[in-house]
């Protein structure tokens, strides 16, 4: 993890914040669950797939539904006996959702995959090495070794496995921080030595011993398992 990228996520930090609870420093009202989620969905989508999916909305709402609306889907199929499932997956409207959400999530994918064929194929004809980010596109290229796989369905996955999970232990977080504002002084004086030693780095999480308890407490009071539960 580069100086340059951790720097380029607290950018993407601070324009969530702008873009949903601002500067304002009067008593509002927030949807805290919802402004997580999408703090999260843009994180995650900054670190996977660069830029431009970040600023795409509905990328970034599909992001946000298609693990929800899959796992609930299932968890209803599953109920019907096992002849008929076939018959609910066609006609249930949320099975029909989920199919064309990752429909969706094709067709933005769609141009960006093949921008990265035709770099190949320049990069082949001119004789170099193609020039790619690096994202989660080009980290599952090279680790196929050429080997067939689904783009769409890689990194919908990629969704499902970082976005619900990581939203829920900072809204938790964020609502344990609320419930013991005695805390904010020492997180705060521990990022501002640390980030001051280390910089952006790599190396500054593994100091940041306060706020690693803070979060490892907030997980063993609320398991991300008891919200799965709760929701499903």
């Amino acid at each position: 993890m580069t100086a340059r990228f951790t720097q380029t996520l607290s950018d993407e930090i601070e324009g969530c914040l702008e873009d949903t609870w601002a500067s304002c420093t009067d008593w509002h009202e927030v949807d805290l669950k919802a402004d997580v989620l999408t703090f999260v969905a843009r994180l995650s989508s900054r670190i996977f797939n660069g830029e431009e999916l970040t600023r795409n909305e509905e990328w970034l709402r599909i992001s946000k539904e298609y693990a929800v609306n899959l796992f609930i889907a299932i968890r209803i199929c599953r109920i019907v006996p096992a002849p008929f499932r076939w018959l609910v997956e066609r006609l249930l409207p949320l099975c029909r959702k989920v199919r064309r959400d990752h429909a969706a999530g094709a067709r933005i994918l769609a141009p960006i995959l093949a921008g990265r064929r035709a770099e190949i194929a320049a990069a082949r004809q001119e004789g170099r090495e193609p020039n790619f980010p690096d994202d989660s596109i080009e980290w599952f290229r090279n680790a196929s070794k050429g080997r067939s796989y689904n783009d769409s369905d890689i990194q919908l996955g990629l969704s499902i496995a970082a976005i619900h999970t990581t939203s829920d232990l900072l809204g938790q977080a964020l609502l344990n921080l609320g419930a013991h504002p005695e805390m904010m002084s020492p997180l705060r004086k521990e990022a501002v030595e640390v980030l001051g030693r280390h910089g952006w780095k790599k190396v500054a999480l593994a100091e940041l011993r306060i706020l690693d308890s803070f979060l490892k407490e907030t997980q063993r009071l609320k398991p991300i398992a008891m919200s799965m539960s709760l929701t499903l």
